[in-house]
């Protein structure tokens, strides 16, 4: 994802009106992960990888599972996913 396209999608879905503080923590083999500081809290925001290896990834399951997982207490809230842009927040 470019620059400005992760600057926009972390406007737009990372809760709060502060600034944007973006850093790169890895790039995989099928996603680039960021730290999104805003308003004092701290995001992890996964992006598909630009050219991911196609290793046969189900991001609506994947979706479902953290949403359950959520319920369970066993992952932190989801803010955002959309499994078809391989974005998470």
């Amino acid at each position: 994802m470019l620059p400005d396209e992760l600057e926009s999608v972390a406007a737009r879905y990372v809760p709060g009106k502060g600034k944007l503080d973006i850093h790169r923590l890895s790039n995989g083999l099928v996603n680039e992960t960021y730290r999104v500081l805003r308003d004092g809290s701290a995001y992890a925001l996964r992006v598909a990888a630009s050219n991911p290896c196609d290793l046969g990834l189900d991001r609506a399951w994947e979706a479902r599972v953290l949403a359950c997982a959520v319920l369970g207490g066993l992952a932190p809230v989801v803010e955002y996913c959309d499994p078809q842009r391989g974005i998470l927040i």
